[in-house]
């Protein structure tokens, strides 16, 4: 499926964004919205294949990169695909097989509350935007 098809719009006639991150959406009733892309979502910026985050078309994030080879040990190089949430997909570039992993607890991550893109932490494999007060003991 389309981002757009997930967002349960369509491109309207006639606007744009110059931001490669954000779709303008139109619902049946002719109103018009911005929209995010999803974090990691392709988008190219420059001619240049990029990834988005927070709005931004970015570079691959090295450090994604970086948890692929430090989990999966091996000489093969690895790349980072589109991390959604607190899971990342890692392609082997040689044989192609791709790995999924579960981001560790604690990870930031960026959660769809149904009304915009809210920072929250991973927490066994979702994306929580709740906070937990800290409880004194003792």
């Amino acid at each position: 499926k389309s981002v757009l098809q997930y967002l349960g719009g369509s491109l309207g006639p006639g606007v744009g964004s110059n931001n490669p991150c954000v779709v303008q959406c139109q619902g049946a009733t002719g109103n018009t919205w911005s929209a995010a892309k999803p974090w990691g979502s392709p988008c190219i910026l420059n001619n240049e294949q990029r990834f988005c985050a927070s709005n931004v078309c970015v570079l691959k994030n090295d450090s994604y990169l970086d948890y692929c080879r430090q989990n999966f040990q091996t000489s093969n190089q690895l790349l980072a695909l589109i991390p959604y949430a607190c899971s990342l997909e890692c392609m082997d570039a040689v044989t192609g097989i791709v790995l999924k992993v579960r981001m560790n607890d604690g990870t930031p991550c960026y959660a769809n509350t149904g009304y915009r893109y809210q920072g929250g932490y991973c927490y066994s494999g979702s994306c929580s935007i709740l906070t937990f007060p800290y409880v004194r003991q003792g």
